[in-house]
């Protein structure tokens, strides 16, 4: 082989394993959640992405396959061509040489490159791939078949597939169909609200004690009717000032149902049991628990059990859509 014709074939080699390392790297970076919304609005090349990425062991087979036959004749062609015209030194030359090389135009750099980012690059090069997939299919099967024999698979306990969607994926769609026009800035910042509210406790979105609206078990309810159109709240926790503790919370429409109405009675006389929830427990645990319970307030106790603020269906809104 002359000297042209191994410089090319070294410089392909090279070229193909560094297409090889890079989209390997780069499919295994891309972020499943966007590749779906890729697929779904129908973007070329994502649909060809997802069917690599759901079936490992063709793309791992094919990368494996084509980065091996290139660095196999790449280093025999440049070690055959150093030794004729280095001589004795052409092998350990070629070696260090050869190394380097791969090492950094072969693997580093279009690994970081596509790394970079992967979504994008991939899809540009994956039909490529496919080309590939079909040219090493026969080695690269007998590879993975060799392969499953000698590990006989992982067991059917991990080899089942888990879905599994954090926080992030569901904030990065929201994000892309805000740009899309699929949902509006307001239906993205609702979004991002209800995935910030999971990781949030009671002691968090509560209304502090000292800035609770509350009645005591003495009130009257013409008192208490006052306290409510002064606030603007229909439901109030009862203090109990003999006992040091709250005992109950008091409902404007509880304390209008009977008839006729004598406002001279008491708010102990109109109170109902409160619901007590612990200051850590997640806001993912308490408005479902509000709303089985049909309570639309709860107390928020201490680890010593005394009441430190309370919560409410109208919060946990709140905290979502804004201010109600």
């Amino acid at each position: 082989m002359d000297i042209g014709l191994s410089l090319i074939l070294i410089v392909g080699c090279m070229c193909c394993e560094a297409f090889f390392s890079g989209i390997e790297t780069g499919m295994i970076s891309i972020h499943r959640m966007r590749l779906r919304h890729f697929v779904r609005q129908g973007t070329p090349g994502a649909a060809l992405l997802q069917e690599f990425l759901d079936s490992p062991d063709r793309l791992l087979g094919t990368t494996l396959v084509g980065t091996n036959i290139c660095v196999v004749v790449t280093s025999v062609v440049a070690a055959s061509l150093a030794s004729r015209t280095l001589g004795e030194w052409g092998e350990p030359v070629s070696a260090v040489v050869v190394s380097l090389t791969l090492l950094t135009f072969c693997e580093y750099l279009p690994k970081a490159w596509f790394h970079s980012r992967p979504l994008d690059r991939s899809r540009r090069f994956v039909r490529l791939l496919r080309v590939a997939e079909l040219a090493l299919r026969p080695i690269a099967v007998l590879v993975v078949g060799l392969t499953r024999l000698l590990v006989r698979g992982p067991s059917p306990a991990f080899s089942k597939p888990v879905p599994f969607v954090t926080r992030e994926d569901v904030k990065l769609l929201a994000r892309d169909g805000e740009k899309n026009g699929v949902l509006s800035p307001e239906e993205r910042v609702m979004i991002h609200r209800v995935m910030e509210l999971s990781g949030k406790r009671a002691s968090q979105i509560m209304i502090p004690r000292d800035k609770m609206v509350v009645v005591n078990t003495e009130t009257t309810l013409s008192e208490f009717f006052a306290k409510a159109r002064e606030s603007g709240y229909t439901r109030m926790p009862v203090f109990d000032e003999a006992q040091g503790a709250f005992t109950g919370i008091v409902n404007v429409f509880y304390a209008l149902s009977p008839q006729p109405l004598d406002t001279n009675r008491t708010a102990k006389d109109f109170e109902r049991p409160p619901l007590l929830i612990p200051e850590d427990m997640p806001v993912d645990d308490i408005f479902p628990r509000l709303r089985r319970l049909r309570q639309p307030m709860a107390l928020v106790t201490d680890d010593d059990g005394a009441v430190i603020g309370l919560v409410t269906t109208a919060d946990i809104l709140s905290e979502i859509v804004g201010k109600l």
